[in-house]
Order: C-alpha cells, then structure tokens, then sequence
C-alpha cells in the first residue's frame, strides 16, 4: 500500500506542476493578446488578469478590460474565460452587465445578468473549430440616443456538421423594439423569432481558410409578432453575382398586415396599398384556408419580393 500512496501523491505532484505551468502560460498568452492588440494600434488595456481553477479547470479573469478601435470603444466590469483541464478544446467565456459600447456618437449599455459564449474546437494539433454558441436571458440594450431594444431570452448556435455544412440555430424570445417601431400595428413585441437552417460550405472551418457558402437550405422559420404569425421554408443558391436565388415558401397567418407593413418599411408606396391588398385577398380565396395565406419569397435576377409585394435587392450569399 505504501508504494501506491508514493505513486499517487508523485502523479499528484506531477499534476500540480503541470497545472501552474500551464496556467502561467494561459496569463502569458492573454497578456500577449493584449500587447498584441496595441502593436496594431489598437487600445487594449485592462486591470488586470488572472489564472484559477486548480486543479481541474483554468478559470481566466480580466478585470475591467478596454477595447478600442477607429470609431469603437468597449469596455466590461470583467470578463471571464474557462474550460476544463482535460478538455481545453472547449471553452466557454462569460461577460457580465454594465458593458458600454460606443459606436461614432453613440453609447450602448448593456443590461443582462450575463452574456455566454462557447467554442468547441477539434481536439487536433491546429484545433479547427466546430461549434460556437452564444445566450444570454434578459437582456436590454440602451442608447445614449433614447432608444431601448430588449429581449427575455436568445440562443444562437452553429455546428460544423460531418458533411461539411455549418448547421444554423436561432431563438429569440420576447423582443421589445425601441418606442415608435410599430409597422402595420403590429406593436413594439415580436413574441418569438426561430430559424434552423443548414449552409453548404466548399470546406471545412478552420482558422486558415474562409469556407465559401454555397447555398442556403432553410428548414424552419417561424416568426410571431403581433397579429402575424409566419412560417417559412425553402432552398436558395447563389447565382453568378453571388446573389441569393431561388423561392423560400411562406404560411402566413394575419397578412392583412402585410401592405401597411411593406408602406411603413419604404418598400412600397401608400398608392399601391389597394391592388396589393386585392392581390392578397384574391389569393387567400383561392387557397384551402382563407385566414392562411401562401406566398412565395421569390428572389431572382438580383431581385427580392414577396408575392405581389417587392422587398429591394436580392441578399449575397457569397
């Protein structure tokens, strides 16, 4: 017995030594980051950063970091950073309340329990990555211009899938829209927002190469706000501009809303609201049900529109 307790408390020892190292090379490496950031003329600053979590995980802190670029200005009570001894290819980062970004002559100060984040990368020598995600609950967004943007909750992920597609998630629960937004009555709240989709990709992520999206495949699309309910799906490519074509197919429940919708955003003029809306009524007549109403989301030659409704220039996928 005594042989196995040498052994174990030699393996211990063995660990703690590679654990201080590691972690000082964890400080060193952010520090690094940070010197690295000013050498490009960048203001990177902060109150300093330090390195717990022994003997399992290596928690990084950065107390009151300050980034700063031509027109832009950060800063955060703290940030944090953490990932599991065994697992360093996965790390999670979490940033709190009280974060100020200014943008030209605006401040934005977000209020939020926390912001988190994730990175999963592959456990290989150049650690390609494969999955980030980012969620925050209550999360409310105030400018130094009046106006404030909040949302109860948001998930938002992406995954490199084993044919080499990147796998796209959306949730977005109660967001309130800035006093004023309240196109075609639909009200301040868009009650929920959900998108899962997939992007072909000509490669695999990795830091070294930007993959080129190759099509967009849109499985679910659900949208409630207000009286309009929608829900949509289809598949788009990209034509020889790189510009999206193809027809996404939407349900729409409440499209009555749509012409005062279309007027209020610009895209049509108030003098078209009668034959667009006689269009709609024509084809929700002609439909299984008339409260539901299908139209196509076309885009073609460099063009959007909705039904009879245009929606501008078509979107770039590459």
């Amino acid at each position: 017995m005594k042989w196995i307790l040498r052994i174990g408390l030699a393996l211990a020892g063995l660990w703690a030594v590679a654990w201080f190292f590691a972690a000082q090379a964890l400080r060193q490496g952010a520090e690094d980051w940070f010197a690295g950031q000013e050498a490009q003329g960048l203001v990177a600053e902060n109150a300093g950063i330090a390195v717990r979590g022994f003997a399992y995980r290596f928690d990084l802190t950065v107390d009151q970091p300050h980034l700063a670029g031509t027109g832009w200005d950060w800063q955060a009570p703290f940030a944090q950073v953490f990932a599991m001894a065994w697992k360093p290819w996965h790390v999670i980062a979490v940033a709190p309340g009280g974060q100020r970004l200014t943008l030209g002559d605006q401040v934005l100060t977000l209020d939020t329990p926390k912001i988190e984040a994730s990175l999963r990368m592959a456990p290989q020598a150049d650690l390609p990555p494969r999955e980030a995600r980012v969620e925050w609950e209550s999360l409310g967004v105030t400018s130094s211009q009046g106006w404030t943007i909040s949302t109860a909750h948001l998930l938002a992920a992406a995954v490199q899938t084993e044919d080499q597609a990147l796998k796209l998630w959306l949730q977005v629960d109660d967001l309130t829209l800035p006093e004023g937004s309240d196109p075609g009555g639909l009200g301040r709240q868009v009650s929920n927002l959900r998108l899962d989709a997939r992007l072909p990709l000509d490669a695999a992520l990795a830091w070294d190469i930007e993959p080129v999206m190759q099509g967009l495949e849109l499985k679910t699309l659900d949208l409630t706000w207000g009286q309009l309910d929608l829900e949509g799906a289809g598949v788009l490519s990209a034509d020889p501009n790189g510009q999206a074509q193809g027809t996404v197919t939407l349900r729409i429940k409440g499209w009555q809303a749509l012409p005062d919708v279309a007027i209020d955003l610009g895209l049509i003029q108030p003098g078209l609201r009668g034959g667009i809306m006689g269009a709609l009524e024509g084809m929700s007549q002609a439909g299984e049900d008339p409260a539901e109403l299908v139209l196509p989301l076309v885009l073609q030659d460099g063009r959007m529109s909705l039904g009879p409704i245009p929606l501008g220039p078509a979107p770039y996928l590459q």
